[in-house]
């Protein structure tokens, strides 16, 4: 356990400092890592990083439950922000399917990349405006 915390803070640290860019294979890898150590990460199930027209979008499949949805998604939404500046090309929206298992359809939370960016990275807003402004929440 101690040992995970140790080699996290040292990539982050090493990511900080060195600012690497990543090809989006390498970019699947560091996102499969990233939740398998992470104590409080949802389930993650799958993850998709493609073009849709203009927009180059990261999409995650994540398992959660009712009590800890919130949670999830905002764990997920901060993972793929400190993720997409790891990246070579630049994201221009992010995407967490969550998957409830009692419930035969899942949510959608979509958000700009540029704006999750600045409350998660950057630091440059509170919370309640990232709910506000950026965040959509849709039931397909």
């Amino acid at each position: 356990m101690i040992k995970k915390i140790f080699i996290l803070v040292g990539l982050l640290i090493w990511v900080n400092m060195s600012n690497p860019k990543y090809n989006d294979l390498h970019l699947s890898i560091l996102t499969e890592e990233y939740f398998k150590t992470e104590n409080l990460a949802p389930k993650l199930i799958g993850h998709r990083i493609y073009m849709d027209e203009k927009d180059r979008i990261f999409l995650i499949d994540i398992e959660s439950t009712t009590i800890t949805s919130w949670d999830d998604i905002y764990f997920s939404f901060e993972a793929l922000s400190l993720l997409g500046k790891l990246s070579r090309g630049e994201f221009q929206t992010f995407i967490v399917v969550l998957h409830i298992p009692d419930q035969i359809l899942p949510f959608v939370t979509i958000s700009s990349a540029e704006c999750a960016k600045r409350f998660f990275v950057d630091g440059d807003y509170e919370e309640k405006w990232w709910r506000g402004e950026c965040l959509q929440v849709k039931e397909l």
